[in-house]
């Protein structure tokens, strides 16, 4: 059993072996869980999972990377990185109480096509896969809100990124000095995006949206700090460290590190190729304004020529449509969407016909800011797909049965066990047809907006061309995906074929070399048997013979050497027979002759010693069982479920001269007239079968010993009478399809693996102590002689039988049948109305 925090409340999650989601009995989210084995990799899984949650998201993503270099194939440490990436948390719903995601990184880049997700779903099983899935399209959910939301704010200049407050909740002396700087920049004209200010009055409202905002158009960032760790926080670095990631993408970007009272050297490494500045240092703020308009001014010549000719040219144009679509254009260009889309629709009133304003109207209402960029936004639209599983190639059944009716060896080698080594996943992922749909849904929609229709429509010369173009671009991706979801299902195609030529190949290999084993072991169990026979002398060595060589039956001369046994045991039998009659009579005679001799010489004393012998028989062989037996029915009659009775007498404390000590019974079902009851302790240590080969409990010894050995040692004459000859289900396993034979009738049998969980609520009340002779006949045990038992119930094969560990649980797979160290818990029914 493995042990994972819940992703959701952090409560600990009970997981099985096999198990790949489950639900958090804390929350009631159900969730994927980790699939590794290994102890620590799950440590790993629940370290990030801890930092996660405390949105320490650079530090969970290092170690769900380092689960991947371990373990590339693992599902879940990809879709840790994508919770790591976007800043994913789950809060409460107050109205729903549910646990629903919260962005703390949105991006612009959609869940759905990012690289960790498709790895994701890739190395996902089918249940995990539709968790991902609907996840994923939650988390796009959010995002685009974050993103509707943030494009309404105007854009920043510069974004200020501090400590608050510390541990105490008492305000740093970082936030004083940004307080102080922030006035300053805002006086030389600058837009400053500084958190106590700029979100004073979204109070009640999510803060993602506006931080996202003001880290996509600030081109500076001011990182501020009088203590290392303070740089380190948590929402500190979250900050700059989504502010260094864009840099990467936008090289006109700048983040300046601040700092006061402490070394440089204390930064955080990821500054070390940065220009730092000491707050301290004369002239600090002029550096730094003079810094950052370098960054924002650095184009003015040119934006200022731009602009000059613009007004000239209107002031050329007028109120022509041309000149309301420069306009419109600017102002995409500086995404005033709504601005743009006013200046459109003047043009239109002008030029009713102007498929430039259409062309403009379309680019305001997706908010993309010239024709490429929405051509590029409609070629990204469906780069995502999902996947259906098909089939590579069919089953090779023939091959599969000929190797089944070749390598299967009768009690020995089960076909199931054959067919199971020939057993492949011959299904591969395809997109082909969720690209088909794309593209068809794609021209539908194209073909449906009136905009761009009517651009069309009127477009003439350079417009036309560009308009072709792209919608011929978007047609080529399309199409290029969909080559690319064929030339990816031959190669999957081909690549299941081969895997599945050589698994089958490699299954043969298994399949003749367990075949192999199979027959040595019969061979050898045969040669075993030959032996035994061939030592037998008595009629139980002949029995036992027997008994082994039923197992082989059919196998070389088995059958002649069964016959052989039993005409063995018939003869040995009538010479027994025989011998007990001579004897007898010798003894006859004998004592004849002596009752002669003393007869004259004892009368008297013989006839005084007769009274006294048939007074103390009476008592001793009439009375006093008799008394002993009607007390023993009495306590079977006032017995309950759970109550421990005595009946019948076996060795248990191991002192011989001492005799027979009382069975003790725990009642486990009561009717009006009989109770079933099993032995409270182990009493003796006996193999479910003498020889290790394919067997039921129809046919096993254990099975012959406690209806004969046992039965006969353990009750007299009187008590046998109360035990009724039962059906005994021939129960599978509830784990296997292992064959359990068919029913037997029986007076002592064993418990099956599900009377076994049914009559005992807990592995505890399973737990069972060997008495000191069952230990000294070779039972093992613990220190305070706890010892496994032996079920009816076959195991994982006919090999091997259902028991009950030493510890009380139940043992599916079973102990080999002629394992000579489990004991024996007799089970049977009283019958109370004899």
């Amino acid at each position: 059993m493995a042990f994972f925090r819940c992703k959701m409340c952090g409560g600990d999650l009970e997981v099985h072996e096999g198990m790949s989601s489950c639900t958090c009995e804390f929350c009631g989210t159900k969730q994927t869980i980790p699939t590794v084995k290994d102890e620590g990799l799950q440590t790993l899984f629940n370290r990030a999972n801890v930092l996660r949650m405390k949105s320490e998201f650079d530090k969970a993503s290092e170690i769900y990377e380092k689960i991947l270099q371990r373990s590339e194939t693992e599902a879940e440490a990809y879709w840790g990185l994508i919770l790591c990436k976007y800043g994913i948390e789950y809060v409460e719903d107050p109205k729903s109480f549910k646990r629903v995601p919260t962005c703390h990184r949105a991006s612009f880049d959609a869940v759905t096509v990012d690289e960790d997700y498709r790895n994701a779903l890739k190395y996902a099983d089918a249940v995990q896969r539709g968790i991902y899935e609907s996840e994923a399209i939650a988390i796009d959910e959010i995002q685009k809100g974050i993103i509707a939301l943030a494009q309404k704010e105007d854009p920043y200049d510069v974004f200020i990124c501090y400590k608050e407050t510390d541990e105490s909740g008492t305000r740093t002396q970082d936030s004083v000095i940004a307080n102080d700087i922030y006035y300053q920049l805002k006086t030389e004209g600058f837009k400053v995006f500084y958190a106590a200010i700029s979100l004073e009055d979204k109070l009640g409202s999510e803060y993602e949206p506006y931080i996202f905002s003001a880290l996509n158009t600030s081109k500076v960032m001011l990182v501020l700090g009088t203590r290392p760790e303070y740089f380190n926080a948590v929402w500190v670095k979250n900050e700059w460290s989504r502010f260094m990631k864009i840099m990467k993408k936008d090289r006109s970007r700048l983040l300046i590190p601040c700092y006061r009272y402490m070394d440089p050297y204390e930064l955080p490494e990821e500054f070390a190729h940065l220009q730092a500045q000491d707050m301290g240092k004369i002239g600090f703020i002029n550096d730094i304004v003079r810094g950052i308009r370098k960054v924002i001014y650095k184009d003015s010549s040119q934006t200022s020529h731009v602009d000059t000719a613009a007004m000239q040219q209107a002031a050329v144009s007028g109120t022509t449509a041309a000149a309301q679509i420069k306009r419109g254009n600017m102002a995409l260009e500086d995404h005033e969407w709504d601005k743009a889309d006013g200046f459109f629709e003047e043009a239109l009133n002008l030029d009713p016909e102007c498929a430039e304003a259409y062309l403009g109207k379309l680019m305001a209402r997706d908010k993309q800011p010239n024709w490429p960029a929405w051509v590029r936004m409609m070629e990204s639209r469906y780069e995502s797909s999902s996947t259906e599983r098909l089939e590579a190639c069919p089953e090779n059944t023939e091959h599969v049965e000929e190797a089944t009716e070749k390598y299967t060896v009768d009690r020995y080698l089960h076909p199931g066990i054959i067919r199971d080594l020939y057993a492949f996943d011959r299904q591969y992922d395809s997109e082909l047809a969720c690209r088909k749909k794309q593209k068809e849904r794609q021209k539908s929609e194209l073909k449906g907006d009136r905009l761009l229709s009517r651009a069309q429509q009127y477009a003439r010369g350079e417009t036309a061309a560009q308009l072709k173009e792209g919608m011929e671009g978007i047609d080529a991706v399309l199409d290029q995906r969909i080559v690319k979801a064929e030339n990816d299902d031959r190669e999957s195609i081909e690549r299941v074929k081969s895997s599945y030529a050589a698994h089958i190949a490699e299954a043969d290999q298994q399949a003749e070399a367990l075949n192999r084993d199979a027959q040595n072991t019969q061979e050898q169990n045969y040669q075993k048997c030959v032996i035994t026979m061939r030592e037998a002398s008595t009629i139980s060595e002949y029995e036992k013979a027997k008994a082994a060589l039923m197992n082989l039956r059919g196998y070389q001369d088995t059958n002649q050497l069964i016959i052989e046994c039993e005409k063995k045991i018939i003869n040995l039998n009538e010479q027994k027979r025989l011998e007990e009659e001579q004897n007898a009579a010798i003894q006859k005679r004998a004592a004849e002759e002596a009752s002669r001799k003393r007869k004259k010489i004892a009368g008297i004393l013989a006839v005084l010693g007769g009274l006294c012998a048939i007074v103390v028989l009476i008592v001793t062989k009439v009375i006093m069982p008799h008394y002993l037996y009607k007390k023993e029915i009495e306590q079977l009659e006032q017995a309950d479920v759970g109550s421990i009775v005595q009946f019948g007498n076996y060795e248990q404390d191991n002192i011989i001269h001492n005799g027979k000590e009382n069975v003790e019974w725990v009642v486990l079902e009561k009717t009006e007239n009989a109770l079933l009851v099993i032995s409270k302790n182990a009493l003796d240590c006996i193999p479910y079968n003498e020889t290790n080969t394919e067997i039921t409990w129809e046919s096993s010894s254990l099975r012959t010993w406690l209806n004969n050995d046992f039965m006969h040692t353990a009750f007299s004459d009187a008590e046998s009478k109360h035990i009724e000859s039962t059906v005994v289900s021939a129960e599978k396993s509830p784990k296997f399809d292992t064959d359990s034979g068919t029913d037997t009738q029986d007076q002592v049998f064993l418990l099956s693996a599900s009377e076994a969980e049914k009559y005992f609520g807990s592995s505890s009340e399973r737990r069972c102590k060997c008495t000191a002779y069952a230990k000294e006949q070779g039972a093992s045990s613990d220190s305070k002689l706890h010892c496994w038992w032996w079920l009816r119930s076959p195991g994982e094969s006919s090999l091997n039988a259902a028991c009950v560990f030493t510890d009380g649980s139940l043992n599916y797979d079973g102990n080999i049948v002629n394992r000579d160290i489990g004991c024996v818990r007799p089970a049977l029914w009283i019958n109370l109305d004899v």
